[in-house]
């Protein structure tokens, strides 16, 4: 199998211990569970069924929550191996369980009693949620409900991102410690000793992971700063910006990770912004970022100044051509979905690949194709096939008009055997989806489709 040469000056980010996605899964499932095998344990007894399912939804929904701040995505440990896109997807899903938890819970308590009277099962719940000694589980009860709320409903409520993401952590502590005070003053299982000593563990984990993402890894940024060199316009909405460190260069990334990126005086982790490394290691200490201009603070990228202090979290991220092997290379980018591509193509271009690549870069119009001369330049010098695709045909377009259609996506995997063709896929969701459907009609089989994502549903 070819595999290409390699620069032996690249720059690599530091090796970080990295569990396998099925470990990460079972120890998921077993922490999760885990309370319900110490309360079976516990000299206390429930006799009525539907209260110890009752009790019982609630240790596993409380688990689960506190795991969530496990689940942020911006731990290398978790994420590095199947990406955050998988990660964040993870978090999200194991959000709706714990909102049907979260439901089932009370519900099932009034069902202990009379499930075949309405109206005394309503008048119970009433008095339930209305009782003095479950006023924390309440309040918390309506926090997580309209926390979960809210992250499903995210762009369609019109607040800045920044203060969404601000009040879903703080609404996170909040409901965090107001289940834990409900579960220690009323619970029936976890004042057990063994239980408590478990909700203490998975607290301080938690708490642990919340302190270091919002207080002790700004600290650690702050030390490392770097000022904005260059702010370019490079196509229709799209800026480029170049970083350099103000001092030693300490960054390293491997080329197709993203990292966190915010500008001014502090690292504040509610004002910073994902963005993918769009150059190549081989260039450190500079670092560039394609940004296109679409959300509150996208739409203003073009003002930032020369000069102005920047702070990188990174990198993260799975898009990458480490660990993964193939006769030849396709790389598919749908719009902006082109900075981590040419972060790849700019990587491939320096260290000489000598494998065959396709590139399909597709827009919706011609000024969207960022860095086309740059791009064709690299095809000249590699073995390098470029389609151009863009869907609103100009006046004086002479390449392919309209979507990414099978028979586009069959004339780019160049390799006689499909099943060793090794594709990357970044852009809209609609479109990667679309795309892997045509490579496994093709023969490219799942395992060789890489593609990462940032918006989710």
């Amino acid at each position: 199998m070819i595999r290409g040469t390699r620069s032996q000056n690249m720059r690599h980010p530091r090796r970080v211990f990295v569990l396998p996605p099925a470990v990460l899964l079972v120890i998921y499932a077993m922490a999760s569970v885990a309370p319900l095998a110490l309360a079976a344990h516990s000299a206390t007894r429930e006799e009525a069924f539907w209260r110890e399912l009752c009790i019982g939804i609630g240790l596993v929904a409380f688990a689960m929550l506190l795991l969530q701040f496990v689940l942020s995505g911006r731990l290398e440990t978790l994420s590095g191996r199947m990406g955050i896109d998988l990660t964040m997807r993870w978090h999200q899903l194991a959000a709706r369980t714990l909102a049907i938890l979260v439901i089932l819970h009370p519900l099932l308590l009034v069902a202990s009693s009379d499930r075949h009277n309405f109206g005394s099962a309503l008048r119970q719940l009433v008095a339930l949620f209305t009782a003095p000694a479950y006023a924390s589980g309440v309040a918390a009860w309506f926090i997580l409900l309209a926390l979960i709320l809210a992250g499903l409903l995210r762009r369609r409520i019109p607040i800045p991102y920044e203060a969404w993401r601000l009040t879903h952590a703080l609404a996170g502590v909040i409901a965090a410690a107001l289940t834990s005070h409900h579960a220690f003053r009323v619970g029936l299982y976890s004042n057990d000793p063994a239980l408590a000593r478990y909700w203490y563990v998975l607290l301080g984990l938690a708490m642990g992971v919340f302190i270091f993402i919002y207080a002790v890894k700004p600290l650690m940024l702050r030390t490392a700063p770097y000022r904005l060199r260059r702010n370019s316009k490079v196509g229709e909405s799209v800026w480029e910006i170049a970083l350099e460190p103000v001092g030693r260069a300490r960054f390293a990334f491997t080329a197709g990770q993203f990292a966190w990126f915010s500008f001014g005086r502090f690292p504040w982790p509610a004002f910073d912004h994902p963005f993918s490394i769009a150059s190549s290691p081989t260039v450190l200490p500079e670092v560039r970022i394609l940004v296109k201009e679409s959300g509150d603070f996208t739409r203003t990228i073009g003002q930032l100044p020369v000069g102005a202090r920047a702070y990188i979290d990174g990198p993260h991220g799975n898009f990458t051509l480490r660990e993964r092997y193939g006769d030849s290379l396709c790389l598919i980018a749908g719009g902006i979905g082109i900075a981590p591509i040419i972060g790849i193509l700019r990587d491939l271009h320096a260290n000489r690949e000598s494998r065959p690549i396709a590139l399909i870069f597709a827009a919706r119009t011609e000024n969207e194709l960022v860095h086309r001369e740059e791009i064709d330049r690299i095809a000249e010098r590699l073995d390098l096939r470029v389609t151009y695709v863009v869907e609103a045909r100009p006046d004086i377009w002479e390449g392919r008009v309209g979507i990414l259609d099978f028979a586009v996506v069959r004339s780019a995997v160049r390799c006689a055997r499909p099943e060793r063709c090794l594709v990357f896929i970044c852009g809209p969701t609609p479109m990667m989806l679309a795309v892997e459907r045509h490579l496994t009609r093709i023969g490219v089989p799942p395992g060789q489709i890489v593609y990462e994502r940032f918006v989710y549903d």
